[in-house]
Parts: structure tokens; C-alpha cells; sequence
């Protein structure tokens, strides 16, 4: 009959049980450990304090790329082959069809992509601007051009974050002063138009596997390069990255899964090795071996002649 023990029946008949106030019960909200939080952390941002935490959405730059054009063969050429002599059959061995091209990139299941171009060789694309960010130095960037009747990329070109900026370094290489290294202000790789081969026959088109050339027959190979592609391309590094002005540390570059195809392609990137020891040995076997005398004997004179002339234990000095 206390007042106190009024007050507590009272509380009790007006009290509700709803889910909010269930999930408060379980996990109880600090809200001045969060707001004590928040505030630490804007204010870590601004005077940069050891041991900071920092968010890093922004990444480390900004890819930008316009697709201008295409060409597309039916025939294709070896991967080894020079891009200006590709440039020189554009008009040779047409492969006409439905495309449309695609970029994607490995910090995202998004990709981005053109209007589809009609019955053509040699689609001209016209894009708007695609714009991605890169969240880390090791973000890598792949152009398709995909057929549209079956949805199946026809070539496709690797870019990464370190070549981009490579490309910007060599810009300015050679003009590097005290008041260039001094200056603040970041070196935009300015957007220029370039011709990229298209590759095709690899599995992912990312990393390593964009780089095998093993045969995956007879009479194909990977990497071989089935047209070209024309781009305006830009590259914006964070000036946050290196300004002293708004420092940040450089976002890390996420642990790789452990992947069975890299370790295959590592495998074959070995026996590539070993059948080219394998046929500089069969070379010098048939030179030694009388097989042509010609050639063995011309061997033997240069050999005699190199060790009269020169003397071995002085080789490299």
C-alpha cells in the first residue's frame, strides 16, 4: 500500500512488450559509448592522430573511360603480334554481328556498358563517360566486347590501377623539377585516345590468367587477339593519398583467396620453362652432333677461335 509500490504496479500495467524493447533487453545500445565514438572519430579525421581509423569508400582514384569504337576479325591474330600491324589489317578478315561493349572490375559484381550496335564489323559505340572508383592500388579493370546474340565476350583488354599511374608517371618523367615534387597539387593523367588489342580464350580475363599464353589446342592458343579498341581514357589519383594538406593512410589491398586456377596457371608458366630448356637442349645437341657438318664445323672453328683468342678465367672482368 506505499506510494512506492503504487508507482510500481502503475509502470508495470502501462509497459508493453514489442520488439524493439526485446531486442534492447538482448543487446542493450550504448548510446553514449556510440556517440562518444563518432565524434572521436570525425575528430581523429581532422588532426590526424596515430592509430586512427579512417573511411575509405573514396579508394585511392578515379578511373574514367569513354568507348569510342571497335573492330572485331574473324580470323585470329597470334598474341604476340604487334598492335600496329593489327591496326594495318582493319580492314581484312571482318567479323560482322550484334555487340555492345562492358567494363567491369574487381571490387564489384557491377559492371557497366554500351548501347548494343547492329550488324556491324566495326561497331561505333559512342558512350557516355563510366566512371568507377578504385578502391585500392590493386584494382584491376577489364573492357569487353561482348556478342550480343550470345552474351559471350568476343576479346577483352586488361587495365590496372598501376599501369594508369604508370602511364602518368612516364608523362611526366621527364620533366621532373624541385618545384614539381614540392608541389601539392596532383599530376592528372590527362585523357587522352589510345587503341587497345582485345585478347581472347581466357577464363577470367583478371591477373594472371589474362598474361598465359599455353595452347589450348593444335591450332589455338591463349590470348590471341581477335580486334582492337578505341578508348578515351583518364585517371585521377586522391590527392589524399600523398597531400599534406588532408593525409590519410593508403587503403591495403585485400588478402587474395586461395585460387586452384592461379596455382594451374603457375604450373603451366613452369613447364613453359622447362620445354624451352628442353629445346635449347635438343639445339645443342644437333649442332654437336654432326647431323649438318656444316654447321657443326663452323661451330668447331668459332669455339677454337674463342678460346685462342680470349681467356676464359678473365671473362666478365
Amino acid at each position: 500500500g506505499s506510494e512506492k509500490a503504487k508507482e510500481s504496479v502503475k509502470k508495470l500495467s502501462e509497459s508493453k512488450f514489442t520488439l524493439s524493447k526485446i531486442y534492447e533487453a538482448v543487446a542493450p545500445k550504448k548510446e553514449e559509448e556510440g556517440e562518444h565514438n563518432s565524434e572521436q572519430i570525425s575528430v581523429d579525421q581532422t588532426t590526424n592522430t596515430p592509430g586512427e581509423r579512417r573511411d575509405w569508400r573514396d579508394g585511392v582514384g578515379t578511373f574514367t573511360i569513354r568507348i569510342n569504337k571497335s573492330c572485331l576479325f574473324r580470323i585470329f591474330f597470334p598474341p604476340e603480334t604487334d598492335l600496329n600491324h593489327i591496326l594495318g589489317a582493319s580492314d581484312r578478315w571482318l567479323r560482322s554481328g550484334d555487340y555492345y561493349a562492358r567494363v567491369s572490375w574487381t571490387d564489384s559484381t557491377k559492371t557497366r556498358r554500351t548501347k548494343t550496335v547492329f550488324q556491324s564489323a566495326k561497331p561505333r559505340f559512342d558512350s557516355d563517360d563510366i566512371i568507377i572508383t578504385a578502391l585500392h592500388y590493386g584494382t584491376e579493370f577489364k573492357i569487353e566486347v561482348v556478342d550480343a546474340s550470345t552474351d559471350q565476350a568476343i576479346g577483352s583488354k586488361l587495365l590496372t590501377t598501376q599501369g594508369l599511374l604508370q602511364w602518368q608517371r612516364d608523362n611526366i618523367g621527364w620533366g621532373l623539377s624541385l618545384s614539381s615534387v614540392m608541389n601539392e597539387e596532383p599530376v592528372r593523367l590527362e585523357r587522352r585516345t589510345i587503341c587497345l588489342e582485345l585478347r581472347t580464350n581466357v577464363k577470367t580475363g583478371f591477373g594472371l590468367d589474362f598474361y598465359n599464353t599455353d595452347k589450348i589446342s593444335e591450332t589455338s592458343r591463349t590470348g590471341e587477339i581477335s580486334g582492337w579498341i578505341e578508348i578515351d581514357l583518364s585517371f585521377e589519383e586522391n590527392p589524399d593519398l600523398y597531400s599534406m594538406s588532408h593525409p590519410r593512410p593508403c587503403p591495403p589491398r585485400p588478402s587474395d583467396d586461395f585460387n586452384m586456377e592461379i596455382i594451374q596457371l603457375h604450373i603451366a608458366r613452369i613447364t613453359a620453362i622447362v620445354e624451352d630448356f628442353q629445346r635449347l637442349l635438343g639445339s645443342y645437341t644437333y649442332i654437336v652432333s654432326w647431323k649438318n657438318p656444316a654447321l657443326t664445323s663452323l661451330s668447331l672453328l668459332m669455339f677454337v677461335a674463342t678460346c685462342l683468342r680470349f681467356n676464359a678465367e678473365y671473362t666478365g672482368c
